[in-house]
């Protein structure tokens, strides 16, 4: 087995959907959605130091995608909306 080579290697910032329990996520606009996907993909990857597995890539309605970024994660990796991370 070969090393993996990440999709994606760059700063993203962690937004905040609008409204009371707005989810916190991470818009990914360099991945196109894949036409054979029902809506949602699993990725794995990592949030600076932090590692994830069975993650879904889901679609955000403007024709790119989203990971949703769950408290846990944000505890771990000390950050919030508004925060960039690599």
């Amino acid at each position: 087995m070969g090393t993996e080579k990440p999709l994606v290697n760059r700063s993203y910032l962690l937004q905040k959907f609008e409204g009371k329990g707005g989810w916190t996520y991470v818009e990914i606009p360099e991945i196109p959605m894949p036409k054979t996907s029902f809506g949602m993909l699993k990725v794995k990857g990592k949030i600076d130091d932090y590692e994830f597995s069975n993650v879904h890539l889901m679609p955000l309605g403007n024709g790119n995608i989203f990971i949703a970024v769950k408290s846990g994660i944000k505890k771990k990796i000390k950050k919030q909306a508004g925060d960039t991370f690599i």
